[in-house]
């Protein structure tokens, strides 16, 4: 019998073994709703997102509001999850230029036809 060779795929990862902190869920308001800096843990400085590793950005600025719209979506169960979800993402977006809109103002309504 051959002795096993290392491959590629069996070789350990340097960062395998690395223990990471806990990431900690903002905790809502009185009103359901979380404040706008802390639903995605964003970072002030833009200059400093770009010299972050993609997991690390991405766990600084979507992990936390995602995993809440996910949460929010299962306890719901709307009928267009994804529109939902995309409505409760736009309604916490720390962008300065959003309109707080409800789920239901966002569902397309059907146009009424005039018969000639």
């Amino acid at each position: 019998m051959s002795s096993p060779t290392a491959t590629p795929a069996a070789t350990p990862i340097a960062n395998a073994g690395e223990e990471r902190p806990p990431l900690a869920a903002p905790v809502p308001t009185e009103d359901g709703l979380l404040p706008a800096a802390a639903a995605t843990n964003a970072v002030a400085n833009d200059n400093d997102l770009t010299t972050l590793s993609t997991q690390v950005y991405l766990e600084r600025t979507v992990l936390g509001v995602l995993a809440l719209a996910l949460e929010d979506v299962c306890r719901v169960r709307p009928p267009n999850p994804v529109d939902y979800l995309g409505s409760y993402l736009l309604r916490r977006s720390t962008a300065n230029n959003t309109v707080e809109v409800s789920y239901e103002d966002t569902v397309p309504k059907a146009v009424p036809t005039t018969d000639e």
